[in-house]
């Protein structure tokens, strides 16, 4: 094994991974981590400070925004991984348009106050679906300890669950 992957929240359950405990675990058998962080944007959690090797992002989702973009980002702070990705981008040509790159750049001025009011919007709608008759479940990360032990927020996504009532 070279090469551990989590997704933490995970899609669609939101379940919780403790970046630090894997990194650790990774690091002790020479196995690099990789954390896909989509969900929570760099303004919610910081993998590379609890340990993982690379993190990366659907760049389409929070960091663009605005629908008008496709793109993802791999990020580290280890040299001998950014050679390697440098090496795997540019043998596979896997750069970004000018015109995306201009468009991303654009919209990440504007992410700390989108996030900030999608994650406000999003425990808003927590309390109210928690209340809810209809709803046997509420799926969100702040919900979770282990979430909040390595995550500035929440975060801005959620998923719920239907009551059963088809026997009614």
């Amino acid at each position: 094994t070279k090469l551990i992957y989590v997704e933490t929240p995970s899609n669609p359950l939101f379940k919780i991974t403790d970046i630090h405990a894997v990194a650790t675990l990774a690091k002790e058998h020479k196995i690099l981590l990789a954390v896909d962080n989509t969900f929570m944007t760099p303004l919610g959690q910081s993998p590379l400070a609890l340990g993982a090797d690379i993190v990366i992002h659907s760049a389409t989702k929070f960091l663009g925004g605005h629908s008008d973009l496709i793109a993802g980002a791999a990020i580290t702070n280890n040299r001998e991984v950014a050679n390697a990705l440098y090496l795997l981008q540019n043998g596979t040509g896997t750069a970004l348009s000018a015109y995306d790159s201009w468009a991303l750049a654009k919209h990440l001025k504007t992410l700390p106050v989108r996030f900030k009011q999608s994650v406000h919007n999003a425990e808003r709608l927590v309390q109210f679906l928690s209340q809810r008759e209809e709803i046997s479940e509420v799926y969100y990360p702040g919900n979770n300890p282990t979430h909040l032990k390595q995550a500035s927020t929440g975060g801005a996504v959620i998923g719920f669950r239907l009551k059963d009532r088809s026997e009614e």
